[in-house]
């Protein structure tokens, strides 16, 4: 055997080792739920400013409380404006979700996108995440609740009645499902780059994430890591499942997938396509997206597809003479 080969059987052997020490498991069950904002009281996540709200082009802010377990959600609202500037009457109500990785920022160009063509808009930054509390992340099955909350606050302040729309991204999108097939009340879902489940998707994900260690971990350490995962946080990792989601909701759905997500393999579009209503749903398949082109959109064709979406199944809410939001 060459240097080389035995080098190599010494660096696998090692890397080995150290994945199967218990307290990896830990490590990698931390990863998974711990969000941005774990540990982070409610007092130290403040609301925004008039200035920043009005330089980044949001109308209003609302802070939600939810649970259990107990958080506050934090959300911005975009009004839909004419072509004057003017805030206008809503043709209906979207929640945009934001994905694991980032945070309701990186969501505002699609809230607005979706404003300018008639639409209230509200951006959520879902539990732990942005200006948000809550010490664990649970892939859908908390965060389901605390959107239905969501929406209840929303009726009490007559921005939206029971119609309503989610668009999400990735992690966003797998939770939109969630809430569809929980919450009667959505009627129309865009969901992109989403995934099947947390257990098809996290291990082929983290793999990829978690440069070398990540590529000699097994399925079986990863699903331990799952049902680790879920008894830190509270919740059955087997209930984080997109399809049996879309079995139950009643809402249109929107799949949204490119072809060449490495992160998001398209396989999982095609899981969830096969569970859906094929009278309400509809799978767009776009050629050489990867996870992050897809969200860029650089030819607008999610964008597109979307509000044509969202036209077409999201019916046009009753007119209440509510034409602002809560500052």
């Amino acid at each position: 055997m060459s240097h080389n080969a035995v080098k190599s059987c010494i660096i696998k052997l090692l890397i080995g080792l150290c994945i199967s020490l218990p307290g990896c498991t830990s490590f990698f069950a931390d990863r998974l739920v711990k969000p941005p904002n774990h540990d982070v009281p409610v007092s130290q996540l403040s609301d925004s400013s008039q200035s920043w709200m009005k330089f980044i082009g949001v109308d209003g802010q609302m802070r939600v409380k939810v649970g259990p377990p107990d958080a506050s959600l934090f959300m911005w609202i975009v009004e839909p404006r004419n072509e004057e500037g003017a805030i206008v009457a809503s043709r209906g109500t979207i929640l945009i979700l934001h994905g694991l990785n980032d945070g309701a920022f990186w969501m505002l160009g699609k809230a607005q996108h979706l404003s300018r063509h008639g639409y209230r808009t509200v951006v959520v930054s879902l539990r732990g995440y942005g200006r948000s509390s809550g010490d664990y992340r649970t892939f859908g099955v908390v965060e389901k609740r605390d959107l239905s909350q969501v929406i209840d606050a929303l009726q009490e302040q007559k921005l939206c009645t029971d119609r309503v729309g989610v668009w999400g991204m990735s992690y966003g999108a797998a939770t939109a499902l969630e809430l569809a097939g929980h919450d009667p009340r959505i009627k129309a879902v865009v969901a992109v780059a989403g995934f099947s489940s947390m257990r098809e998707v996290v291990p082929g994900t983290s793999r990829l994430l978690i440069p070398v260690i990540g590529w000699f971990t097994s399925d079986a350490m990863w699903h331990e890591a799952i049902d680790e995962a879920g008894r830190r946080a509270g919740f059955d990792p087997d209930d984080a499942d997109a399809k049996k989601a879309i079995t139950k909701t009643k809402a249109a759905v929107l799949l949204v997938h490119g072809t060449c997500d490495m992160i998001v393999p398209y396989a999982n579009a095609t899981r969830l396509i096969a569970c859906a209503d094929p009278q309400r749903s509809k799978l767009i398949t776009i050629p050489l997206a990867g996870h992050i082109s897809i969200w860029i959109d650089p030819d607008g064709q999610v964008a597109r597809e979307g509000l044509a979406w969202f036209d077409r199944w999201l019916p046009a809410e009753a007119d209440d003479g509510e034409t602002g939001c809560i500052e």
